[in-house]
């Protein structure tokens, strides 16, 4: 699982111990990234900059939040993958250039929206081993929700490496068989079948399918042309071959795409 960001909602006791560009924020309405009483920053780990960070404002945070914090990792997408399993700061991410002991975020952002001495933290994972208190003190991976439609296909439909790929991608959660992640494609009209059906059987999952052309070139290749090719078989064979047992039109189209897609 990888991390991108660190997510932040925290309940700040005393906006007044941050100083925004030289000035204290007394009545909590400098600070920026502020949602009614809550401080809520999103941070690039790798280097320490503050997401949507206002240009030319710098601020030197001492915020007191304690126990009244919650917190997330986000993938590149920023979709939550992780929370912190407890409600204090995680000072390796929020505490940079002093020691906040769980209950401050310490840290000083300059005009361009970086963290001043910020060293990427490392993420220590929650298991089933923790006892309570180390279970506070790591993160736990979130368990994506499937919907009936998905759980059913995962359990009993026409899966294929191709439509095992395309539903680890849309829903986060690993159906592939063999270590390879998602990097297969559909390559032929019974592939494009089990990717369809899949599709048909959770329609949660199409409006997602644009996060299929990051996987390879061949993904985008198709993504792009995904309503023709799709129309193209449904046309030819119908979903689940109801019209026909072969599809040489569907087939031809693939595969000059995938063609085309080579040389990219």
């Amino acid at each position: 699982m990888n991390a991108t960001y660190i997510e932040v909602s925290a309940d700040v006791r005393y906006w007044e111990d941050a100083t925004i560009n030289g000035s204290s924020d007394d009545n909590g309405t400098l600070t920026p990234l502020k949602r009614g009483e809550l401080w809520c920053p999103v941070i690039r780990l790798a280097d320490g900059q503050v997401m949507d960070w206002p240009q030319g404002t710098v601020a030197d945070i001492h915020f007191k939040v304690c126990d009244a914090g919650e917190y997330w990792l986000l993938d590149e997408d920023k979709k939550r993958v992780a929370k912190w399993g407890g409600y204090y700061v995680p000072d390796d991410f929020l505490c940079h250039g002093d020691n906040g002991h769980g209950d401050y975020i310490i840290l000083k952002i300059s005009a361009e929206g970086l963290i001043h001495k910020w060293s990427q933290p490392e993420i220590e994972w929650a298991c089933e081993c923790d006892d309570d208190d180390e279970s506070q003190s790591r993160w736990k991976k979130l368990t994506p929700s499937l919907s009936d439609g998905a759980v059913k296909w995962l359990a009993s439909g026409h899966r294929g490496l191709s439509s095992d790929a395309m539903f680890t991608v849309l829903t986060g959660v690993d159906a592939t068989r063999d270590g390879w992640g998602a990097k297969y494609h559909p390559s032929d009209p019974a592939d494009l079948n089990r990717c369809l059906e899949l599709l048909d059987a959770a329609p949660e999952l199409r409006p997602k399918l644009p996060l299929m052309a990051k996987v390879s070139p061949a993904w985008a290749a198709l993504i792009a042309n995904w309503d023709q090719i799709e129309r193209s078989h449904i046309d030819e064979v119908g979903l689940g071959w109801t019209k026909a047992r072969s599809a040489p039109k569907t087939y031809e189209l693939m595969r000059t795409i995938l063609k085309a897609a080579e040389g990219v």
